[in-house]
């Protein structure tokens, strides 16, 4: 049976992992140019504008396209809207809780890859993250280098697991 920590030992090495009884994605031929990657598109959902404005300046930079929320209900709204790949869920919500927010957004017909952004990060959380339906934590606050590094994670994860 094909696991996660397969995946994830796969991508730490840098290459690409399938899953049994699947071939690996075609690669370009050496004189082929490879098509670029799709831009990374996500939602931060957080009450703190200082950290918005951090994720802001970092989605800029890395050339992501980010929208933003500042509670769950207008979360849930925009990822089943706008059918968003990624969420960056703050753990601290002004209207709910992120147990609850998790598996309402993975019940969503296009459901996001969850990331839960948190200064708490313990193998404990992580556990109860995996078990909700998130991925991973992003830790708190916010350092350019770990955004782009968990954020890109997530997003090749979506694309390895996302329906072909």
């Amino acid at each position: 049976m094909f696991h996660l920590r397969q995946l994830l030992r796969a991508a730490r090495r840098g290459r690409g992992a399938h899953l049994p009884g699947e071939s690996e994605r075609p690669q370009p031929d050496a004189g082929e140019a490879a098509a670029p990657p799709p831009p990374i598109t996500l939602l931060a959902v957080s009450r703190d504008p200082g950290e918005r404005a951090a994720l802001q300046q970092i989605a800029a930079a890395s050339g992501w396209t980010l929208h933003l929320a500042e509670a769950r209900d207008d979360a849930l709204a925009r990822a089943a809207a706008a059918h968003i790949p990624l969420v960056i869920l703050d753990r601290d919500l002004p209207d709910g809780d992120w147990r609850e927010t998790l598996p309402a957004l993975a019940g969503l017909p296009h459901a996001p890859c969850v990331l839960l952004a948190s200064a708490v990060a313990d193998e404990y959380l992580w556990l109860e993250i995996s078990r909700r339906g998130g991925l991973d934590i992003l830790p708190k606050p916010f350092q350019r280098e770990a955004v782009v590094r968990v954020v890109t994670f997530a997003w090749s994860w979506r694309s390895w697991t996302a329906p072909r």
